[in-house]
C-alpha cells in the first residue's frame, strides 16, 4: 500500500529534521533551516522585505525565482530567541510553512484572462497547497517522536513546549492523536450524538448491529 499523503508529509518534516541535524531539538532555530535549504540549493536565498512590501502575506515563496521573502517583522520575531511571544511563535510557523512549499515542490501559477473552469481549479489547487504546507510545519515543529501522546499532553502543553500557537498545537494534538490510534490500531470511540441517534433508532425498531 502507497503511503498517504498525510504519512508522505510526516516523513518529509523527519527527514529535514535528520538531515539537517535537528532530530531531537524541541524548538530549532527556523531560520537556521532557511540557510540549510539555500545551502542544499534548494533555494537561491532569501530576501527581508519591508512590511508593506508584502501586504497581503508575511512571507512568500516564489518557485521561479527560488527565493523565500520574509516580512522584517517576521524575521526579527523569528530570530527573538529570548522570547516565547505570540509574534515569535506565529514567525516559526510562517517560516516553516513556507519551507513546506520548497520541500514539496509548489509552483503558484498565475493567468490571466482564463476560464472559470481554470481559475477554479487553480484555486482548489493552492487550498491544496496552503493545506500541505501548514501540516509540514506541524509536523517539523511538533515531531511524533518527541511528544508522548500516552502521557495525554494537553494543547497548552505542545504549545509552551514547541512554541507554537495554541490554534496550531490543537490542529497538532489532532493529528498526533490520529496517527496514535492508526498505528495502535486502536478505535475512535463513538461519539455521544452518534451513539444517542443509534440508541433512538433501536428503540423504534431499526436493526442496529452494534454501538461500539
Amino acid at each position: 500500500m502507497l503511503p498517504s499523503k498525510e504519512d508522505q508529509i510526516e516523513a518529509l518534516a523527519m527527514e529535514a529534521r535528520t538531515r539537517w541535524g535537528l532530530i531531537y531539538q524541541r524548538c530549532p532555530c527556523v531560520l537556521t533551516c532557511v540557510f540549510k535549504l539555500k545551502n542544499e540549493g534548494l533555494i537561491s536565498g532569501y530576501h527581508r522585505v519591508k512590511d508593506e512590501y508584502l501586504p497581503d502575506d508575511e512571507a512568500q515563496y516564489d518557485p521561479h525565482l527560488r527565493v523565500l521573502r520574509l516580512r522584517e517583522s517576521v524575521f526579527c520575531a523569528a530570530n527573538d530567541f529570548l522570547s516565547s511571544s505570540t509574534a515569535r511563535r506565529r514567525a516559526r510557523f510562517t517560516v516553516m510553512h513556507e519551507i513546506g512549499h520548497v520541500l514539496r515542490g509548489h509552483s503558484r501559477v498565475r493567468h490571466r484572462n482564463i476560464s472559470n473552469r481554470k481559475i477554479k481549479k487553480i484555486v482548489m489547487q493552492t487550498q491544496v497547497d496552503e493545506s500541505e504546507a501548514d501540516r509540514f510545519a506541524s509536523a517539523f515543529l511538533v515531531p511524533v517522536h518527541l511528544v508522548d501522546i500516552n502521557r495525554s499532553p494537553t494543547a497548552r502543553d505542545i504549545s509552551e513546549e514547541f512554541l507554537i500557537s495554541i490554534r496550531a498545537a490543537e490542529i497538532r494534538l489532532e493529528e498526533l492523536t490520529r496517527l496514535h490510534r492508526r498505528k495502535n490500531n486502536i478505535k475512535r470511540d463513538t461519539p455521544d450524538f452518534v451513539r444517542d441517534y443509534l440508541l433512538e433508532a433501536k428503540s423504534r425498531g431499526v436493526d442496529v448491529k452494534s454501538l461500539d
